[in-house]
């Protein structure tokens, strides 16, 4: 097991947002749906470690100006 080691939130936010860029190039993702999903779970990872009692509905409240339901429609479509 690798040595335990620490990063800051710039980081793993970057690393975290690449990955979403990398996939969603090599697979053509469209924005829509599967981007919106795959950056509210980099938004709500980064929130969950400074706020780990917060949901999914206060990850939305910091980072969107729309509600759960919206962000959640986005994705379902």
């Amino acid at each position: 097991m690798p040595e335990s080691t620490a990063y800051t939130h710039h980081q793993i936010s970057a690393a975290l947002n690449r990955a979403v860029e990398d996939i969603s190039d090599a697979a053509s993702l469209p924005e829509e749906g599967t981007i919106d999903a795959l950056n509210l779970l980099v938004n709500a990872a980064i929130h969950y470690l400074e706020h780990p009692d917060d949901g999914l509905a206060q990850v939305v409240e910091a980072g969107y100006d729309a509600t759960p339901d919206e962000v959640i429609g986005w994705i379902s479509s």
